[in-house]
């Protein structure tokens, strides 16, 4: 049990990472396309759907980084906004 827990630990913060970084990387697409896009209303989905996954990886990234169960409950509080005025 002892060394699937150190696994996980290893483990952990790569994937805080990645997602963070997914998170960006969405983020930075979604600005393209809205930008690139002719039309108003695909703009606006370009935006939405970008912008609501990104947030979701880029906070999942942050509480898998998280040094305390403090923060973890704060990025909790910040995502319930945003979860609960999403498009999608």
């Amino acid at each position: 049990m002892s060394a699937v827990f150190d696994i996980l630990l290893q483990i952990k913060p790569i994937l805080g990472s990645v997602l963070l970084l997914i998170g960006c990387l969405l983020t930075i697409v979604g600005a393209i396309g809205v930008l690139r896009f002719p039309d108003v209303y695909t703009r606006l989905h370009a935006a939405s759907v970008t912008d609501t996954s990104a947030a979701t990886l880029a906070i999942v990234g942050m509480i898998l980084l998280a040094p305390s169960w403090l923060v973890i409950f704060k990025l909790h509080d910040l995502a319930v906004p945003i979860f609960d005025q999403s498009n999608i």
